[in-house]
């Protein structure tokens, strides 16, 4: 299975949905799950078994750089052609 997670930013931490998805990418590469993560910016090494695509991005006036992240990352999602999007 092929799999991948968006998030604008990728990065471990206390809480929040960034901890979150840093602790599922991580528990997933364990398991030899075929994952990307699809993000603006990761500031962190990805868990073993992660692969980090790093989509880009303006880092200003958040409506845009939310945009412009939802777009990078559909379309990004569509052409990576993976079994599960989370």
């Amino acid at each position: 299975m092929r799999a991948a997670i968006s998030i604008e930013s990728f990065r471990p931490g206390p809480g929040g949905v960034e901890a979150a998805a840093f602790a599922l990418a991580a528990e997933l590469g364990r398991r030899a799950v075929s994952l990307t993560v699809l993000c603006r910016e990761a500031v962190s090494e990805p868990p073993p078994g992660v692969i980090v695509q790093r989509l880009g991005g303006p880092k200003f006036w958040q409506p845009l750089r939310v945009q412009a992240f939802s777009r990078r990352a559909a379309l990004s999602a569509e052409a990576g052609g993976f079994d599960v999007v989370q």
